[in-house]
């Protein structure tokens, strides 16, 4: 029976968190990038089987710490037909804030007395009708020094992580 469940989880779907990352704006620079950020999110189907993805959410925060628990006032239900085949790619999508940032948030968040947040889930079945929550959590880094990329990096926040 081990050997069994052993050979069907190497064959179960794994979603993985592939990209999130600032979109282009068409701002000349990273401030203007700031004002009313894109942030786009993909994910990776790493297992051998199809992913039918039930729902999804990525939410955007401008504060020094997350609140405790995490809220999604973005989730959304997808249609049935939404899969990702094995090592396809699926991007979630886009956020971005309801409102454009305030001079003093970006700065705040060059200067890193605050941080840009990205965070959300994907939920999705596998083909033995199991349900299954990946969630992320990223912090935005700005570049130092000037001319560096920019990047996000794992936000180390359990409530926002944990996944099953």
């Amino acid at each position: 029976m081990l050997q069994a469940r052993a050979a069907i989880g190497v064959e179960l779907p794994k979603i993985i968190l592939s990209r999130v990352e600032l979109g282009d704006t068409a701002a000349a620079s990273l401030a203007g990038r700031l004002q009313s950020p894109k942030i786009e999110v993909s994910v990776t189907n790493y297992g051998k089987t199809p992913a039918f993805l039930l729902g999804q959410a990525i939410e955007i925060e401008v504060c020094a710490l997350l609140p405790a628990k995490p809220v999604y006032p973005s989730a959304v239900d997808l249609p049935p037909e939404t899969i990702v085949e094995y090592k396809n790619k699926y991007p979630l999508g886009t956020a971005r804030p309801k409102s454009p940032l305030s001079p003093e948030d970006i700065q705040a968040i060059l200067d890193g007395s605050t941080r840009l947040w990205a965070y959300g889930y994907v939920y999705y079945r596998d083909i033995l009708s199991e349900a299954h929550m990946v969630r992320f959590c990223k912090v935005f880094v700005p570049p130092s020094p000037p001319g560096y990329r920019s990047f996000f990096v794992d936000g180390h926040t359990p409530a926002y992580t944990e996944s099953f």
